[in-house]
């Protein structure tokens, strides 16, 4: 199902491609056999994503296409806009939008490409919020290390 999967500080992450541009992004069980595809693509993703998560570098000039409604491709391509090491409340956004916080939630949950679309980057009014579809566990582990590398980047480049 996976054309190439990584082993990275966050855990094991499955990619999925077509047309040699990135579709999906998965978090994988630990228990998953880690296999890179020879591909360019694979290459390139693979030394982007180790910087970013060992150095903070930004995420730029990766080959992929989004899919999903129009509703969902708005809330996507807004998440785009939030600079590195910033982040918005679901409702500030849906408010941009003129949605409701639990549309942009559920448009955040349906994102295939987490730290490419930077989903993490949304939080509750009241705290973390969820990720990948957790409100608790794993997923919200990571999406605090994601916020606290990219805090402690781009204290450093400011």
């Amino acid at each position: 199902m996976y054309d190439f999967i990584l082993n990275s500080r966050i855990g094991k992450l499955g990619f999925i491609t077509d047309d040699n541009k990135l579709i999906k992004i998965n978090f994988l069980a630990e228990t998953v056999d880690v296999f890179n595809q020879d591909s360019l693509l694979a290459q390139k993703t693979g030394r982007q994503l180790q910087a970013y998560l060992q150095n903070g570098k930004p995420l730029i000039g990766l080959n992929y296409e989004l899919k999903g409604t129009p509703y969902q491709l708005k809330v996507w391509r807004r998440l785009q806009t939030i600079p590195y090491g910033q982040t918005i409340t679901y409702g500030k956004l849906a408010k941009e939008l003129s949605s409701s916080a639990q549309a942009i939630g559920n448009a955040c949950r349906a994102n295939p490409l987490p730290l490419i679309v930077p989903c993490h980057r949304v939080l509750a009014a009241n705290g973390l919020g969820g990720f990948a579809g957790e409100t608790t566990g794993h997923l919200c582990n990571i999406k605090a290390q994601l916020l606290a590398l990219e805090e402690k980047y781009s204290r450093k480049s400011a």
